[in-house]
Order: C-alpha cells, then structure tokens, then sequence
C-alpha cells in the first residue's frame, strides 16, 4: 500500500487544493468605509488624550490600541494598496509596510 493512501485514504488532502494569498491581498475600499476610518481616527485620537488627562490610563491605551492603531494600519494599508494597483499584501498588523513605505511614505 503506498504512502499516500495510509495517510489519506479519502483524498480529502487534494480537496483542499493550493494556498493562495488572494484573500490577504489588499482590496479597494468603499468611499464609505474609508470615510468611517478617517473619523475613527479623528475621533478617537481626541478620546485618547482626554483619557490622558483625566489619569484613565487604560481607557486611553485601549482607544489608542485597539481603536486609532486599527484604523490607522487600514488607511496604511490602503494607501500602499492603492500606489501597487490593489495587488499587494501588506500582513497582518502592517507587518511589510516598511518594504512598501521606505523611510518616507511622502513624496
């Protein structure tokens, strides 16, 4: 018996088929959602420092972690997207958005 129907006598290995990282690849946002990113942005960055002031420091961290660094990698992302023609990957987190943004993103 060969190898490859001990290990998988259904073929259940070559449904799968081959991984692909077009789901990653960064796609064209709608005017709304990017409009959505800009005021998380705008609006949570003010959030932000009132929590600074008022010494509620994990309400800031949170919104400045979770909130603002969100919206700000998406905005990264789809301007990187948008100068390689939407055919980019830029990992997760921005993890490759200095092999894309060099040492400044502005002309």
């Amino acid at each position: 018996m060969p190898i490859q129907e001990l290990l998988d006598e259904d073929q259940e290995i070559q449904k799968v088929g081959m991984h692909s990282d077009a789901a990653y690849v960064t796609k064209k946002p709608a005017k709304e959602n990017f409009e959505k990113a800009v005021n998380e942005i705008l609006w949570c960055s003010t959030n932000t420092g009132k929590g600074l002031w008022r010494d509620e420091l994990p309400y800031a961290k949170y919104m400045f972690d979770v909130i603002v660094r969100k919206a700000l990698i998406d905005l990264a992302a789809r301007y990187i997207g948008m100068q390689e023609g939407w055919q980019v990957n830029t990992g997760l987190a921005g993890r490759w958005f200095k092999r894309y943004l060099g040492a400044s993103p502005l002309p």
